[in-house]
């Protein structure tokens, strides 16, 4: 059955399906987002990054990243309203969610990161910040790095963070030769969504 005939709550609901299946898929297309945050300049700057978990119920977006990041250093000085959008050209639904973002808790922060494989530990190893200027592309990490084994990369568990945004405001688009559907959902923190149907 289409999706554009099931209406408002089931759009809504067939949404937050890819997400989670999107946070446990590699294939999935919602397996990566587009996330933008405003430097401190007041530019956007988007990059695309790995959803790690989709909390329904408490409508929360999870990812990690290295906590000398410039997303970070946004969420850190206050600037911590962040925008995600997925799309999936498989299913023809764009999400859209944005609200204030926070840390996870130091200790289950470091639970994850010790369940990390050594690839997976490279992105939070760098010995300098993400951005830094570097030489011929270097990839910044010791030299050393494919001799280490795991628990020479334990050092990276102090740049390794994972960001929570509280959807407060969400926009689905789903696309359709027989006709657009775009819905919106608005919420104060923590309280019930409110649904909106948009011309698309």
């Amino acid at each position: 059955m289409s999706v554009l005939t099931l209406g408002g709550e089931k759009l809504w609901k067939r949404g937050w399906e890819l997400l989670k299946r999107g946070a446990v898929d590699k294939r999935h297309d919602f397996n990566l987002a587009v996330l933008c945050s405003v430097t401190a300049s007041l530019h956007p700057r988007s990059r695309t990054l790995v959803l790690r978990k989709a909390l329904e119920e408490e409508g929360e977006l999870w990812c990690y990243t290295d906590k000398r990041s410039e997303k970070a250093e946004a969420v850190n000085a206050g600037r911590d309203t962040l925008s995600w959008t997925f799309w999936s050209p498989r299913h023809n639904i764009q999400f859209n969610g944005s609200g204030r973002s926070h840390w996870l808790g130091a200790e289950e922060s470091q639970q994850l990161f010790a369940a990390l494989p050594r690839h997976s530990r490279k992105a939070y190893a760098t010995l300098s910040a993400p951005g830094s200027p570097a030489v011929e592309g270097d990839s910044g990490l010791p030299t050393d790095w494919k001799k280490r084994n795991l628990a020479a990369t334990n050092y990276a568990a102090d740049n390794f963070g994972v960001l929570i945004t509280h959807l407060t405001e969400v926009e689905i688009l789903f696309l359709s030769r027989d006709g657009h559907q775009r819905l919106s959902a608005k919420r104060q923190p923590f309280r019930t969504w409110e649904f909106q149907w948009l011309v698309p």
